[in-house]
């Protein structure tokens, strides 16, 4: 039976508080859409119920391996890594190496308020997944980037603008929102090495749609656009740096995580096991 998975009203008590839940499974008795995204619908209605369309139904029409989200041969880094297979309920990872990602919530937050996150196999050699507090880098902003952000939209290429802070529909409490593609991640891996001490990482090379020369621009309320770069911009980043917590990766493993207080990143590691 795997387990004991804790009580409703426990879970929804620990998601309040720490917006992220950790759930333990049996992996060798578990089927993902079957069982671990049926167990989380469970706990998610009707306080945080996804539409229909989008709740755990055996995915009949997927290939055995799903569907790479870019060419497979690699030359298409503008979109999702091949490595990385698209079923119709979920998408397995790309197996760990020595690329990192930079922090980002999923986009649409209308329709994907909670994220989750399922361990098969974990990596042979590190693999964690990173995930950053961004109600807590919020508070610790300066106020100078307080009164600057609060007001300010993100515009990258390809995306209607979004704010770069968000009251939490929930909890009423402000959350920074990332989306760092383009040149940003590389200012976020550079941010990651300094404190890491890993030297040899390198940038994930697939932008999701956003060119890697793509700066961010800064919206102010009047509507003028500038880029986020230089002194402000590693301001920011080390706080949400500082609001780092790496998750490491054992088979069973489920994470319920709130994608507004919560962004996350893919770390370094090798292969799977």
């Amino acid at each position: 039976a795997g387990p004991p998975m804790p009580p409703r009203s426990a879970f929804h008590e620990l998601f309040a508080r720490d917006g992220l839940v950790l759930l333990r499974f049996d992996a060798a008795r578990t089927a993902f859409a079957v069982d671990v995204l049926r167990r989380a619908d469970a706990y998610l209605r009707p306080r945080l119920a996804r539409p229909w369309w989008m709740r755990a139904v055996p995915a009949a029409n997927d290939p055995p391996d799903g569907k790479p989200l870019s060419d497979p041969n690699g030359s298409d880094y503008t979109g999702g890594s091949p490595g990385r297979r698209a079923f119709r309920t979920h998408h397995t990872l790309a197996p760990a190496d020595d690329t990192v990602q930079g922090p980002h919530q999923e986009q649409n937050l209308g329709l994907r308020l909670v994220l989750l996150f399922y361990c098969e196999r974990p990596a042979a050699k590190a693999g964690e997944t990173a995930f950053f507090d961004m109600q807590r880098a919020w508070r610790l902003l300066p106020r100078d980037l307080k009164a600057l952000l609060a007001t300010s939209s993100w515009r990258l290429p390809g995306m209607s603008d979004f704010p770069c802070a968000v009251k939490h529909p929930r909890t009423g409490k402000p959350c920074l929102l990332l989306y760092c593609f383009g040149r940003l991640a590389r200012e976020c891996v550079q941010v990651y090495k300094e404190r890491a001490g890993k030297i040899h990482v390198r940038e994930d090379p697939y932008s999701y749609g956003i060119s890697k020369a793509s700066e961010p621009q800064l919206v102010d309320s009047t509507g003028a656009a500038r880029p986020l770069a230089g002194h402000v911009l590693r301001r920011v980043l080390n706080g949400v740096y500082d609001c780092m917590v790496p998750h490491p990766w054992a088979p069973g493993e489920a994470l319920v995580v709130d994608n507004i207080r919560w962004a996350h990143a893919r770390l370094d590691g090798a292969g799977a096991m």
